[in-house]
């Protein structure tokens, strides 16, 4: 499994259209083959910080995502709409333990 988490802080006048902007990400990115779960959230304690966090079965489907056409969308608009860059990593994970 694969777990991506991106953290980023939206520019003040770009929040709303931001969060508009990942709601749509949501649903079809949820539907993709592979993904087990996608997430957005905002920070309650520091409104326009958020944290993307997403779990894949493989890489390749990780690959099929960054391709899908919605996802270039946002990740082509993205830039200009956040304060700095975005802290996005992908970590592989060998096992899970339930607790």
């Amino acid at each position: 499994m694969y777990i991506i988490s991106g953290s980023f802080k939206a520019k003040d006048e770009c929040r709303a259209d931001l969060i508009s902007m990942a709601k749509k990400l949501i649903t079809p990115s949820q539907a993709e083959e592979g993904c087990i779960s996608y997430n957005v959230y905002e920070s309650p304690l520091n409104p326009g910080e958020f944290l993307f966090f997403e779990r894949w079965k493989t890489r390749e489907a990780i690959t099929n995502h960054f391709e899908q056409p919605y996802f270039k969308d946002f990740s082509q608009k993205f830039p200009a709409m956040i304060v700095g860059s975005a802290q996005i990593e992908i970590h592989e994970v060998k096992g899970t333990e339930q607790v």
